[in-house]
């Protein structure tokens, strides 16, 4: 993967990467950590999106009828999302 791909990457391809460019230098204490810690990253099972349920939905109010209750609602969805995909 060349640099200028570099910002368009997953996180698990930029994981990858640096491995593979630990991997190739002396090991250190420091070296060994970071390639242990990457390790584990990788090997974690990617974590699947939890939507709102419709019963959620409906549970805020649906009466959306102003940029406020509108700027209401989306706090109210962002709050909600965070605390379903983020523990």
């Amino acid at each position: 993967m060349s640099m200028i791909n570099a910002g368009m990457m997953t996180k698990t391809e930029a994981l990858r990467m640096a491995l593979e460019a630990f991997s190739q230098y002396v090991r250190s204490d420091k070296t060994y950590a970071a390639i242990t810690a990457i390790k584990e990253a990788l090997a974690q099972p990617a974590r699947e999106w939890v939507g709102l349920t419709d019963e959620e939905v409906q549970a805020m109010d649906s009466g959306v009828n102003s940029i406020s209750s509108f700027y209401a609602g989306a706090l109210w969805a962002d709050a909600k999302l965070k605390e379903k995909n983020h523990g």
